[in-house]
């Protein structure tokens, strides 16, 4: 599929409808347009401005800013760079974001572009609510990696980051055995849970008898107001094939998946690489 620099946006407060969509400027304050994009994480400012960030991503044409950081301010129509001085820019491509109750966005794993590689599990990256990005080096379960293409939610108490399927990779510092192309799927019993205050990380298992089938490029949302999260869509590792099992329901209280049967010929149907909010 080819990568589009076109970006867009629709009301979703009133009676709009789908074709309702309007272009959004994407020229940067040069007026020079911003480079085509895929796989990249995007969040709401951590300031609580109108608009988004966004960090990463695959760059089409020659153009990749892999690590750098946009924000886009929806009421001037404008976007401000970032810049990632902080690995050079390379492990950032297939990974999620997650805004938490005190106006800090989190940033962790993701794949490199010229590798067949994953970040190092150690490391969050943190953007706050002044827009500086930093670090935060954290102890991951030793007999754990890193992932790609994996999706987060952020649970009902504010502090807590749900880590879900992806693929878990080879790093510079852990490499995976048995391994395809540096690529392995990940049971979605497999949980990780991030605790943002203490910067401590657990692996939980599902304690019900459903479970997902494995997959990537998918996603997880909050349901507000709930324990729960949504889980939709995603893809089978080592095909172009959307999963036949693709809503599930998340309970964080019970530790349980519950499968939402939805007819594949009606509404989103199965999908991969799609965003949810």
């Amino acid at each position: 599929m080819d990568k589009t620099n076109g970006l867009y946006s629709m009301n979703v407060t009133g009676n709009e409808q789908l074709d309702d969509w309007m272009v959004v400027d994407y020229y940067d304050k040069e007026r020079k347009p911003l480079p085509a994009n895929a796989a990249f994480a995007v969040s709401p400012q951590p300031d609580g401005s109108p608009g988004m960030l966004t960090y990463g991503g695959d760059g089409a044409n020659g153009v990749r800013d892999f690590g750098t950081v946009l924000f886009y301010n929806a009421d001037a129509g404008s976007w401000r760079t970032l810049p990632n001085k902080l690995w050079g820019g390379r492990e950032s491509v297939e990974v999620p974001a997650v805004l938490d109750n005190n106006q800090t966005v989190w940033i962790w794993g993701g794949k490199s572009h010229d590798q067949d590689q994953v970040a190092e599990p150690e490391t969050v990256v943190v953007i706050d609510k002044d827009q500086e990005m930093s670090t935060r080096e954290t102890v991951f379960p030793a007999d754990l990696y890193g992932r790609r293409g994996h999706s987060a939610a952020l649970g009902a108490d504010g502090h807590t980051i749900y880590y879900f399927g992806g693929l878990k990779g080879t790093s510079v510092q852990r490499p995976l055995d048995n391994s395809y192309f540096g690529f392995n799927d990940i049971s979605m019993d497999e949980i990780l849970v991030f605790d943002i205050h203490n910067l401590t990380w657990m692996k939980r298992t599902n304690n019900g008898s459903i479970t997902p089938s494995p997959r990537y490029l998918h996603t997880t949302t909050q349901i507000p107001g709930t324990n729960k999260i949504l889980l939709y869509g995603g893809r089978r590792f080592g095909t172009k094939d959307p999963v036949d099992d693709f809503c599930y329901m998340y309970d964080t209280e019970s530790n349980e998946w519950t499968k939402v049967d939805l007819p594949a010929s009606v509404g989103a149907g199965p999908r991969w690489g799609h965003s949810g909010t």
